[in-house]
């Protein structure tokens, strides 16, 4: 009788679901549906310590700001503290709940998830891990004793995420709009001038190469050719090594390490654009955005 009361209970037990609006981002593998057994293992491995660097990421951002902090520091802080992860095969999902989606201070939240989508990409390269996804914004629903995730935004994220031909990531047209009002709403406040002037370090605008190109857009996607996008060469073009043996960071050449990154990567046949593609985008950004840095 006892057990059959306990069965009755587990029963009745909900689960604690809770409803979030935030930035979400999706990323997959590209190439995983051909993996061998041993490739499923080295991809398993490999991710665990890409993962970690993510926890270490953001730990950086849980410690309480101090009183006297800026009001920013705080609300990044609680952000980056309430992130959600979860994962299906080569499906990575990431999602940080906000509290008033046209607050000013949601662009430091992008941007500080933007910087950390970008040493993911390089990351996954370093392990021959090409990624793509997309970022979305809106409601989800959270599950949190198995990490389950659904909703509009994720529905919305998940649609965008294959639609590219490259290593990349891109803001869907709704997360478009959303990061275009704040970053107009930012240039009208004095503490947002700095933030707008290095933000290309980690977010640009570019023309995404799409699996299918966009035909004539109704009104409300005018320009969509042009998206947001994750800056991830600024990691590579910037990037410094530190010689071990002499305690010196030392610039590197970012096109010829990304150029021994990819040599490293197998290109199965049929992913050829998807690699031309990246290394336009990593040029570009390197002829564009950098060079404007330099002026």
């Amino acid at each position: 009788m006892k057990r059959l009361e306990r069965i009755m209970n587990q029963n009745t037990n909900q689960p604690n679901i809770q409803e979030y609006f935030g930035i979400v981002v999706i990323v997959d593998a590209l190439g995983a549906s051909n993996y061998s057994i041993e490739d499923c293992r080295k991809f398993l491995a490999d991710l665990e310590e890409i993962d970690s660097l993510k926890e270490k990421f953001l730990t950086i951002f849980h410690p309480e700001p101090k009183e006297n902090e800026w009001q920013g520091a705080r609300i990044l802080s609680q952000t980056m503290k309430n992130a959600k992860t979860s994962q299906f095969g080569d499906t990575i999902i990431l999602a940080f709940p906000i509290e008033d989606q046209y607050n000013c201070e949601n662009l430091t939240i992008t941007y500080f998830v933007a910087s950390y989508l970008c040493g993911l990409i390089v990351q996954g390269l370093v392990h021959k891990i090409p990624f793509r996804g997309a970022i979305s914004v809106g409601n989800f629903l959270w599950e949190d004793s198995n990490e389950r995730i659904l909703g509009p935004a994720i529905a919305d994220a998940s649609k965008w995420c294959d639609a590219t031909e490259w290593v990349g990531i891109i803001f869907s047209p709704k997360a478009n709009y959303w990061l275009s009002t704040l970053i107009e709403k930012t240039k009208t406040i004095p503490e947002g001038a700095l933030l707008l002037t290095c933000y290309d370090n980690f977010i640009c605008k570019y023309k995404a190469p799409l699996k299918v190109p966009l035909k004539e857009p109704p009104n409300s996607y005018d320009n969509l050719e042009y998206f947001f996008v994750v800056a991830w060469p600024s990691f590579l073009h910037y990037c410094q090594i530190e010689n071990k043996q002499n305690q010196k960071s030392e610039q590197l050449c970012g096109t010829s390490l990304f150029e021994k990154i990819l040599s490293d990567i197998p290109k199965p046949k049929g992913t050829e654009l998807k690699y031309k593609n990246s290394v336009e985008f990593f040029n570009w950004y390197g002829t564009v955005v950098k060079k404007s840095h330099n002026r």
